[in-house]
């Protein structure tokens, strides 16, 4: 069964923006709905990059066909890391349980996420010296609900909280 889709464009699945694009309808399938599923967590893990594209298309002069490629950019260049891309493939294969797996390891046992050593990419609001951007850096301790870590580029050294940084693929 195919049908026109009518949902938010800004968690939709590539395939679902590309027949919005062509306004072509489109059949239905599970992996649209687990893909969301992982933008739907990016957005709460991460608001303030998400923010940068409501803002990105709130700016433009009125809604057209490119929206939907602003939208798929966004995704390509920000869902990035070890456990967002195991979110993806387990979504894009349709694995209920996989997913539900990586997710249930990034919220409810964090510890199992990062170990010390790891490299892991680190979303930084920024400062007067550093802009907001994702910036590498190594775990080198972990407590119970969170991690210190060093940043590559200065050798700073901050405590992050479990659910801020994402393992390097």
């Amino acid at each position: 069964m195919t049908s026109d889709f009518a949902g938010s464009l800004e968690h939709a699945h590539d395939d679902i923006l590309n027949a919005v694009a062509a306004k072509e309808p489109i059949e239905y399938s599970i992996k649209y709905d687990l893909e969301m599923i992982v933008r739907c967590v990016f957005h709460v893990e991460h608001p303030c990059k998400y923010a940068t594209l409501l803002r990105t298309l709130a700016a433009r002069e009125s809604e057209s066909s490119s929206d939907t490629e602003v939208i798929k950019r966004f995704w390509n260049e920000n869902i990035a890391g070890f456990m967002w891309v195991k979110m993806v493939r387990a979504a894009r294969e349709a694995d209920y349980s996989g997913l539900k797996g990586v997710i249930s390891a990034m919220f409810f046992h964090p510890k199992s996420l990062f170990k010390v050593n790891d490299d892991v990419d680190v979303f930084w609001l920024g400062n007067d010296v550093h802009p907001a951007d994702w910036y590498t850096a190594k775990v080198i301790a972990v407590s119970k609900d969170s991690y210190t870590i060093r940043y590559t580029e200065d050798n700073t050294e901050v405590n992050a909280h479990s659910l801020v940084a994402s393992t390097s693929p």
